[in-house]
């Protein structure tokens, strides 16, 4: 510490400032909210579907005359048995999930045997944080070895309760340890970082974004994923939430309302992926939301350990707006922890008025929410159901309406009457147009913590995505999945996403799938020119029946150049004919004629002039931009950047040695344009080849983006097809801009259950 403050005084007053004023930017700075996954029930499973049901103010089914099933119609619990008989109203009451017992082992790389011991909340995480990546447009691929930091809210392993002794494992162990739940997680993607499991109960996900939250801005990681998933897996809780009357007897959450009665137990899993928002600019990202501040709180001063605390519940709220240095004035909206607790919701309300300074009806209106209402309490997970409805909101720049607002609590109306400025929306309700679009969520804990998490919309001017290249108007569209089913799957879950949208144009679609997604063994792939060779493409890869890509298939290329001789020409042909490599002579020429070229060895070995400049431009273009998509080319030709130490050699450069030498070395510099001894040149800028003489000549330039395009895709689609491991994101620069959200992976399921009466 001595020498750090003896540092300290060597610098001046406005050395000091800037260094302080850096470091109040870096914990403060905003993080990016850039993916989104969730599977609620309802058949709610991505944030899409989730915003139609909030937006419409439906409600799940919450009431059942059978308990939930698995994929083969097996109920989870026999209700007939003497111990459960008593509780099988409260048991069919619930909003569950369907076909628990499903998961896709192949996908993930786990083994049967390990599957069937992993509970299912285990199995619920890594499908729906997938989803939630494959929303922020991140690859496995292109995570693996980065800094990623994963903070999971725990939840009760009920699946290993009823097993008998017999079916224990050591695989039993890690299949069913909370923290598990982060860990595996971590391997299964190959990331480096934090891996973190929280129970900190209804407040999990809240407090595990509190955590995520200083770890970006601390760079302990770059990128963090946050959320949870929640079972019914065992009746005990159930019988115990009963017993303490914390359940609704009708089935129905109604948070607000004068009818409210408790809560209904629900089933889901939520994911959030974060960046900071600098980060996620220079990604070309599009944020849902931006999250400002957060804190977490603990009021000790309470009656009991389950006994919700107002001053407790106000004190979490101003920690965290101080946190986000927002004036409590410019939020519009709290997503609440109200649940279908009449007194716990009155507590609430009267917290968040007085933390937000809405006791004069001259305040600013503040209107509240809770999506419990929607889809019931998911207990453990259920901030990240709050958290999702609130990035939703507020990237759409809408209030969803409130179920049940049309009756409330006469104590909360109360509220109102003595003039506090509170709302409920019964309708979607634009955005209050307040300094900021700004918006509060609760999650309080049952055994005491409160949470709370300040969001805040972001600028439309983030979504300009830049000017698509005029290179990639015909686009490369490719398609893959871990097996042909899942294959035929996602091509019509995209087909459909896509027929139903009208925001996205085939450029967007192509660059999203080559470079936010993994290149799987099953594969399709096709050269598009709009909207609608895309549509029907992704038909035609419905109803195929995909191989299995091998990866061994190279691309063999010979160039036709005018300083070959004889000799070098018969050397490149021969070379292209190799075994296990494809010869291409016959589509250069035949692209050649097309174009009016000559076509012959003669013609094309021979005298120097303008159709053998534009052979070599034209060769150096094949070069150039198949090895940029990673094929590998033989001939003579190696590496990004080979065709400018080609071409130095093959032109007659007096300094080719020192350029080969270079390259080599992985030292050479670009060389933006290099001269002919004819007189040409050939420049190249991004992804355009350009051949033209000098200043003095009159003659029109010869443009490869102009005539090759569709027959190099063609080329890479094949490759592609092949199983061919290729870079795409280097078929279009910047190689994330311009990026859409799409549908994440499809999933298969087989059934793992060690024992379905649970």
């Amino acid at each position: 510490m001595t020498s750090y403050i003896d540092y300290l005084d060597t610098l001046s007053k406005k050395q000091l400032m800037v260094m302080l004023a850096r470091q109040k930017q870096e914990e403060t700075q905003g993080i990016a909210v850039v993916g989104l996954g969730c599977r609620f029930s309802g058949g709610i499973d991505d944030p899409e579907s989730f915003w139609t049901v909030l937006r419409e103010g439906r409600v799940v089914p919450m009431m059942s005359d059978r308990p939930p099933a698995d994929s083969l119609g097996r109920p989870r619990w026999n209700l007939d048995a003497p111990d459960l008989a008593p509780m099988a109203d409260m048991l069919r009451s619930g909003a569950y999930l369907g076909d628990v017992d499903l998961f896709d082992a192949e996908y993930f790389g786990i083994s049967e045997e390990e599957a069937a011991h992993m509970d299912p909340q285990q199995r619920l995480v890594l499908e729906v944080a997938i989803q939630a990546l494959a929303d922020a447009n991140l690859s496995r691929a292109a995570l693996r070895g980065r800094p990623v930091g994963i903070f999971i809210g725990s939840v009760t392993a009920e699946y290993p309760l009823a097993l008998p002794i017999e079916t224990i494992t050591p695989l039993s162990g890690t299949g069913t340890l909370q923290s598990a739940l982060s860990g595996r997680l971590g391997l299964m993607l190959g990331v480096n970082g934090p891996a973190v499991t929280i129970d900190t109960a209804s407040s999990s996900v809240l407090t595990s974004l509190h955590l995520a939250v200083q770890s970006l801005r601390r760079r302990e990681c770059d990128i963090a994923i946050v959320g949870a998933s929640h079972l019914v897996l065992s009746p005990f809780l159930t019988t115990a939430l009963a017993r303490a009357d914390m359940l609704s007897p009708t089935g129905r959450c109604r948070p607000f309302a004068e009818d409210a009665n408790g809560y209904v137990r629900a089933e889901g899993c939520g994911m959030l992926v974060l960046k900071r928002n600098q980060d996620a600019a220079a990604d070309g990202d599009l944020p849902y939301a931006q999250i400002r501040g957060s804190a977490i709180y603990q009021h000790g001063g309470r009656l009991g350990l389950s006994i919700a605390s107002a001053a407790g519940q106000k004190t979490t709220m101003e920690l965290a707006l101080r946190n986000a240095g927002i004036d409590p004035l410019d939020v519009s909206y709290v997503e609440a922890q109200a649940n279908g607790s009449r007194l716990g919701a009155v507590v609430e309300a009267e917290a968040i008025v007085d933390a937000y300074g809405r006791q004069s009806p001259t305040a600013p209106p503040l209107y509240l929410g809770s999506c419990k209402a929607n889809i019931g309490y998911l207990e453990h997970a259920s901030g990240a159901a709050g958290l999702i409805k609130l990035a939703l909101a507020l990237a759409h720049g809408e209030i969803p309406p409130q179920v049940g607002a049309e009756r409330l609590d006469p104590d909360i109306s109360r509220l109102s009457r003595e003039g506090a400025a509170l709302r409920f929306a019964r309708k979607p309700t634009p955005w209050p147009a307040t300094g900021r679009r700004a918006a509060g969520v609760s999650a309080v804990s049952l055994t005491g913590l409160g949470a709370h998490v300040v969001l805040e919309g972001v600028s439309d001017r983030a979504a300009t995505p830049p000017e698509p290249l005029k290179l990639t108007a015909p686009a490369l569209l490719v398609l893959s999945a871990h097996n042909p089913a899942a294959l035929t799957a996602s091509a019509e879950r995209l087909c459909r996403h896509l027929d139903r949208r009208g925001d996205w144009d085939h450029v967007a679609v192509c660059r999203t799938l080559a470079n936010g997604r993994d290149q799987l063994k099953f594969r399709c792939a096709a050269v598009v020119r709009d909207r609608q060779s895309v549509l029907d493409s992704l038909a035609r890869f419905s109803d195929g029946a995909p191989k299995s890509a091998s990866p061994s298939e190279r691309v063999g290329l010979f160039v036709v150049l005018p300083e070959f001789d004889r000799e070098q020409l018969s050397r490149a042909l021969a070379a292209s004919r190799q075994p296990g490599f494809e010869p291409l002579d016959h589509r250069i020429r035949a692209r050649a004629e097309k174009l009016g070229l000559p076509a012959s060895d003669d013609m094309l070995a021979g005298e120097r002039g303008a159709p053998q400049a534009v052979a070599l431009a034209w060769s150096l273009g094949w070069l150039d931009l198949l090895s940029s998509a990673g094929i590998e080319v033989v001939g003579g030709t190696l590496g990004n950047a080979h065709w400018r130490a080609l071409a130095a050699v093959i032109m007659g450069r007096s300094d080719g040695d020192a350029v080969c030498a270079a390259w080599r070395a992985g030292t050479m510099s670009a060389l933006p344009a290099i001269a002919s001894g004819a007189g040409w040149e050939i420049a190249s800028s991004g992804q355009t080849t350009t051949v033209r003489r000098p200043a003095r000549s009159t003659t029109a330039p010869a443009r490869l983006a102009e005539f090759d395009v569709p027959h190099w895709l063609e080329l890479v689609a094949d490759r592609f097809r092949a199983g061919a491991d290729l870079s795409l994101s280097a078929l279009w620069t910047p190689s994330r801009g311009g990026m859409c959200r799409l549908p994440g992976p499809v999933l298969t399921g087989k059934s793992y259950w060690l024992d379905h009466s649970i």
